[in-house]
């Protein structure tokens, strides 16, 4: 089982990820791992810059199941929100 803060920053993460593959001109696929360690580290970058601390926890499960695969969402995303969600598996608490 993660922690709070774990939780709060994959949550985060996912709503970066969704957010970034929605443009209308998103990331390559990635072909390989250094691209994909590139992508990743964009997104972690972005994520840290752009919260502050300021992001409040909210239902990972909820966050993963409005994550939908499509034209726009490059392969990588798919991976990293996959690994996220391994890496937070939790119950949800009421």
């Amino acid at each position: 089982m993660a922690g709070r803060d774990e939780i709060i920053l994959a949550t985060a993460e996912l709503l970066l990820l969704r957010e970034i593959c929605s443009k209308a001109e998103p990331f390559p696929v990635p072909s390989d791992i250094i691209e994909f360690l590139h992508l990743d580290s964009l997104v972690l970058y972005h994520l840290v810059a752009t919260t502050d601390g300021g992001f409040r926890p909210t239902n990972l499960g909820l966050t993963v199941a409005q994550l939908t695969p499509s034209e726009l969402m490059p392969h990588g995303c798919l991976f990293r929100a996959a690994d996220i969600m391994r890496a937070t598996a939790r119950t949800d608490e009421p």
